[in-house]
């Protein structure tokens, strides 16, 4: 049974797991707009996926939830939000969203995605080992689970038509990756 299946028959446990997950989000949206530039400028954001602090910030005072099938469609915007939903996708997934999210975009829009970005090699350095680690874990706790590293997100990037991507920021572990549409 994976952590996921898990979390939906133990209610007490689904109840502790959402509320860390909640907790470990806020402090991550905070510590990332500490160097994360990458949202100034915007006049429409949408995030898929739903449920980040990131609009609890004020910096986008004017929200809109629009319920739907990320797979299908998505609501157009100048950028767009996604936030620990890549790594639960094989490739093939994952390029279907990234096509659809590129066919959403203005000319000069762009995808923000939040995940890990896993060393092309081992390091000793700190945040290295945090990655690693966390890769192990969520390795251990659902088997789907698929890190990527630079290179990989520049392969999707690529599969998808975006122009560039590139790594913006690291918090926490997490990375902010962009895709730009034309650069």
């Amino acid at each position: 049974m994976s952590a996921v299946e898990y979390v939906s028959k133990d209610a007490r446990f689904g109840e502790l797991f959402k509320g860390s997950v909640i907790d470990y989000n806020n402090m991550f949206v905070e510590e990332m707009l500490k160097s994360y530039k990458g949202f100034e400028g915007l006049n429409s954001l949408v995030d898929v996926g739903g449920g980040n602090v990131l609009f609890s910030t004020g910096l986008f005072p004017r929200i809109e939830q629009v319920a739907g099938d990320m797979f299908k469609s998505v609501p157009k915007g100048y950028a767009i939000f996604m936030k620990w939903i890549l790594h639960c996708l094989d490739d093939k997934q994952c390029l279907e969203l990234l096509k659809n999210r590129y066919e959403a975009l203005p000319v000069n829009g762009k995808v923000i995605v939040v995940d890990l970005v896993i060393p092309e090699s081992p390091d000793t350095n700190l945040l290295c080992k945090s990655v690693f680690q966390f890769d192990l874990f969520m390795m251990n706790t659902n088997g789907s689970e698929k890190e990527r590293t630079e290179r990989e997100f520049k392969s999707l990037a690529k599969g998808a038509e975006f122009s560039h991507v590139r790594v913006a920021c690291c918090a926490y572990s997490f990375s902010a990756v962009e895709f730009d549409k034309n650069m």
